[in-house]
């Protein structure tokens, strides 16, 4: 294992980010299970396109966006990126040594973990993250999850703090 100078006779272990627990086990599995789960999903995504197009039309629901200028999609985009950049390295920030020098992989988890948040109900989706930091960077889950506990005080400061701005 690589070790890092931190400081005056200091070293940190630097860890590679594993994250084959985490995605892939779609690639160890057999061929038949990989197509299988590649016609479950194109099976789906047809599926989705046609509820859309009966129940509503694609016609009328794309016709509700050309009326929203380019620019602003791209802005929103762009600050949707920019607050997620942030916010990993907020995570980057709290947990320090160990993630230090993986600006990517942080931001991969975080990415996973707010796709997983938001798609699973009830927000069961929150215990990802304690997960994909333990077998990522080898952070004990009794670590991290105060520390996303403490992440998500600062989000509720920040929509606090936001909220105080505009109502006054």
């Amino acid at each position: 294992m690589e070790r890092q100078k931190i400081g005056i006779g200091m070293t940190h272990d630097l860890k590679t980010p594993d994250f084959s627990p985490v995605l892939g086990a779609v690639m160890r599995q057999p061929t038949t299970s990989l197509v299988l789960s590649w016609a479950i999903g194109v099976l789906l995504l047809v599926s989705l396109v046609l509820i859309v197009q009966l129940s509503v039309g694609w016609s009328a629901l794309l016709s509700a966006w050309e009326v929203v200028p380019i620019a602003s999609l791209t802005g929103a985009a762009a600050l949707v990126f920019i607050s997620y950049a942030i916010r990993a390295a907020r995570v980057q920030y709290y947990f320090g040594a160990d993630t230090r020098g993986h600006h990517l992989a942080t931001l991969r988890i975080f990415l996973i973990h707010n796709l997983l948040t938001n798609l699973l109900p009830l927000h069961s989706g929150e215990i990802s993250f304690p997960l994909m930091m333990k077998r990522a960077f080898d952070i004990p889950i009794v670590r991290t999850v105060p520390g996303l506990m403490y992440l998500r005080l600062l989000d509720l400061y920040a929509i606090v703090v936001l909220g105080l701005i505009v109502i006054p």
